[in-house]
């Protein structure tokens, strides 16, 4: 034990770094060193580490077996941290080979075309700017607050203007109009618990003024709530509770004691779509192409209604808000029915199939895409909502990339198919009379 002089006595760092000089000294001390194994270096000092390190570099990189240690020991802090991950054991048969059904999915060069159709698409829906209300109605929406009492009405900020946007400039007092009208219908329906067709107002006051925009080609707003999938061989079938797509034509499904398995069609249809309409030369042309076929296949969609000569290109399906809604199922039924249509007569199914469902005031948009012999929905995504003024905005300047497509991508898709299609049929038929 030290004595009460030596605790009271100053802390002296001149002769503590003379004792820690004097430890290292006879640490390294030649005699000492002399026991030690060949392998094992000597401690250098600083200036001559350095110049043997930059004199041979690989002689001081670590070793393979201690990168290995580091990794492992990683590996295990952080399976202690996170856990260890749960990697399913394939079954094996044969020669080490797990079975085709657990096989990981490869898609085709066909399969990836689609996506990448699909993706070009998605982005342009995805990637909307902030802003999307022209600056033009800036002074007119603030004049309206203006006039409110108190300033109670909360009208867009200022970012949320901008300057040129893909709307004509002539329509545009019209369509500030429509926004108010349709913000005032829907709080009114919210309010009211209004049913889905009086919703369909709505969507009719937002679809109606594209048809109203100059284009090369024209274009409809169809309301198709009364036009099923009415050809038997594209409805969707529902057996034992499992939802199949095949003809009709197919073979019945069989249970185990070998008699048929009843099975229930499904025809549900959806309530809007945006549609373009043939040219007068076309018209004539499917017409001489539809007298050489059934009347039941005389139809450039999945319904022989008075729709049949439309091609549809964006679909709309309506819910009044409701928990246990859930409008992309029918929507999906829609759009089964008309791929069906489009390997019946071979036509290209690479584009993909936009969708829309409105649920109340929220809008949502999806793709679907034909992978392999199923139909894959992407999404649903958020189009926009009509409760408030910058949500209209975002759901028209989300249609006017969808009607902007098909006015240019899905028409190319129709004239290479569907034209190309009848006229070939006439030649045939033509052909043969002569």
């Amino acid at each position: 034990m030290a004595s009460t002089s030596d605790q009271s006595r100053p802390f002296d760092i001149l002769q503590w770094r003379d004792d820690v000089s004097s430890t290292v000294r006879a640490r390294n001390s030649p005699d000492r060193l002399a026991g030690r194994r060949k392998h094992t270096r000597p401690i250098r000092r600083p200036s001559r580490y350095l110049a043997d390190v930059s004199a041979n570099p690989q002689k001081h990189q670590p070793s393979r077996s201690g990168i290995r240690t580091r990794k492992r020991k990683l590996k295990m802090e952080q399976d202690e941290h996170y856990g260890p991950p749960t990697i399913p054991k394939l079954e094996k048969r044969g020669r080490g080979r797990p079975r085709k059904s657990e096989q990981q999915y490869r898609a085709s060069p066909e399969d990836k075309a689609k996506v990448d159709k699909a993706a070009d698409l998605y982005w342009k829906l995805d990637d909307i700017p902030h802003a999307v209300i022209p600056s033009s109605l800036e002074a007119s929406y603030e004049a309206e607050i203006e006039d409110t009492p108190n300033k109670s009405r909360r009208g867009p900020r200022h970012i949320d203007y901008q300057h040129n946007l893909p709307y004509p400039p002539h329509r545009l007092p019209t369509l500030k109009q429509i926004v108010d009208s349709v913000l005032k219908k829907a709080a009114w329906n919210h309010k009211r618990g209004a049913h889905e067709r009086q919703w369909g107002a709505t969507v009719d006051l937002l679809l109606e003024e594209f048809t109203l925009w100059p284009r090369e080609v024209e274009m409809k707003a169809l309301n198709v709530e009364n036009c099923t999938v009415d050809i038997e061989a594209l409805r969707t079938k529902i057996n034992s509770g499992q939802i199949l797509s095949y003809k009709a034509e197919s073979v019945a499904p069989r249970s185990d004691d070998g008699s048929d398995v009843p099975s229930q069609s499904v025809s549900k249809m959806v309530d809007w779509t945006l549609a373009l309409d043939p040219d007068n030369e076309d018209e004539d042309i499917i017409d001489t192409a539809f007298n050489t076929m059934n009347c039941g296949e005389c139809s450039l969609n999945q319904s022989s209604s008075y729709i049949r000569k439309s091609a549809l290109f964006t679909d709309f399906e309506l819910k009044k808000p409701h928990p246990g809604s859930d409008p992309g199922v029918q929507l999906a039924l829609w759009e089964s029915g008309a791929l069906l249509k489009k390997r019946w007569h071979g036509w290209d199914t690479s584009l993909p199939m936009p969708g829309v469902f409105v649920d109340g005031y929220v809008w949502h948009w999806c793709l679907f895409v034909a992978v392999g012999k199923g139909l894959v929905m992407l999404g649903p995504f958020l189009m926009g909502t009509t409760e408030t003024v910058v949500g209209i905005w975002q759901i028209i300047y989300r249609l006017n990339i969808l009607v902007n497509w098909g006015t240019t991508t899905y028409k190319q898709w129709l004239r290479d198919n569907v034209m190309t299609w009848a006229r070939r049929r006439v030649a045939i038929t033509e052909g043969r009379k002569s």
